[in-house]
């Protein structure tokens, strides 16, 4: 591990995220998986769609301005709830949604499973769960799986909360408001621990979800415009086969999909399992390697999507970089020429993070990108001198890197006296 100075303005600005004054509102979800649903009007959909929701008067935007009715009969469907079980355990049970776009200062209204007619079949509300949250993707969570939520690639968020059990008469359910935070995300995942006593059925109970709805303050900071003509200098490439300084900037692999920047891009791993064609690749002497680029002019309110090395197959995706720490600077490369086989030169740059720590990339599949928040910071040239990749021998590459920001206009400012 390198020894560092931090800034404290380069600390701030790297938790930065956007303005103070920006509006709390309800938020429309895209969609939700599940390992299970009951169709026929149980789905994972009925507890994200409104399905069943009252809307009191008021603030649309105000949490307390809802209640939601139990389905209308014993069992709960009728579109009102999702319900999880088959051979899907409820402590195996997961629900997740997809928020369509970054949001932070979330709150959660949650409403638990309910029906009408009596009985004990409110009991298969959720009494404890994990939330977790990721900010682009749903990792290897697919929905009808039947398997266990897949925690890879997901921060938990908040352990063993508890929800209010639902009603069996068929009356309005007031929700369990939740304080989710400050963190940026896009996606939220409940990983089921307990339902409220139900054991029916042949694997030890079902569990159910009435509704969740989602408040926050949406993060423009990802539709600022992508900066284009980059121009990159690293420790050093490999021209055969060609995994060049110039792939990791110039768009190749990248696949865009609908949604907002910079969420609407995915990146392929390289064209064999040697990564080639998609990736740069610099070198097989870590803690050595570095890679940089200029952005052409000053730029700030940066965004960062970073696309880790990336295979169609195998498991050379190892090369990616695990931890580096990241640089900038306003005034020029420093030291730094293309193709010296040197050690990075901090002379001159700003440590930004130090011990920064980076996804694996892919193996045959699409890789979703980390997106990182820079703040306000002015930078004109960003660089990520690399401490470890994720353990594919000695070698180190990147599959993509792309920037979004907007570019500082200086004014010269004269004072008459």
């Amino acid at each position: 591990m390198k020894s560092h100075w931090v800034s404290s303005v380069a600390v701030v600005c790297l938790l930065f995220l956007q303005s103070a004054s920006a509006q709390t509102s309800l938020i429309s979800i895209v969609s939700a998986r599940a390992p299970h649903e009951y169709t026929g009007g149980r789905e994972a959909v009925y507890a994200i769609n409104g399905a069943n929701l009252n809307f009191l008067g008021g603030d649309p935007n105000d949490p307390t301005n809802y209640t939601h009715t139990a389905g209308n009969n014993a069992n709960g469907d009728n579109n009102a709830n999702w319900l999880c079980g088959d051979d899907v355990p409820h402590s195996n049970a997961w629900f997740a949604v997809d928020l369509g776009s970054w949001y932070s200062d979330l709150t959660l209204n949650f409403f638990n499973f309910g029906v009408t007619n009596g009985g004990n079949r409110h009991k298969r509300g959720v009494a404890q769960a994990d939330i977790y949250y990721r900010a682009l993707g749903w990792g290897n969570n697919t929905h009808g799986s039947h398997a266990v939520f897949d925690k890879d690639g997901w921060t938990l968020l908040k352990a063993d909360q508890t929800f209010t059990i639902g009603v069996n008469d068929g009356s309005d359910i007031t929700p369990d408001t939740i304080d989710l935070g400050g963190a940026v995300v896009r996606y939220i995942a409940f990983d089921v621990d307990s339902n409220h006593g139900d054991n029916s059925g042949t694997v030890g109970g079902f569990v159910g979800i009435g509704e969740v709805q989602f408040f926050g303050v949406r993060d423009y900071g990802s539709e600022t415009p992508q900066i284009t003509n980059l121009v990159p200098r690293a420790y050093r490439d490999y021209p055969t086969p060609p995994r060049l300084t110039k792939y990791a900037i110039d768009g190749s692999g990248i696949n865009v999909i609908a949604g907002a920047w910079p969420t609407n891009f995915t990146h392929t791993g390289g064209t064999d399992e040697f990564g080639v064609n998609y990736n740069w690749m610099g070198g097989s002497r870590i803690p050595d390697v570095w890679y940089a680029v200029v952005m052409g002019r000053i730029h700030r309110d940066l965004t960062l999507n970073f696309f880790n090395f990336g295979v169609s197959t195998g498991e050379h995706n190892k090369r990616g970089i695990k931890q580096a720490d990241i640089y900038y600077s306003t005034d020029g490369w420093g030291s730094n020429t293309h193709f010296n086989t040197q050690p990075f030169d901090t002379n001159g740059w700003t440590l930004l993070a130090a011990d920064y720590q980076f996804d694996i990339g892919p193996s045959g599949t699409n890789q979703g990108p980390q997106t990182i928040r820079l703040g306000g910071i002015d930078a004109q040239y960003l660089a990520f001198d690399v401490d470890s990749n994720h353990g594919g021998a000695t070698f180190v590459g990147i599959g993509e890197i792309q920037l979004f920001g907007n570019a500082v206009n200086f004014a010269t400012i004269f004072v008459v006296q």
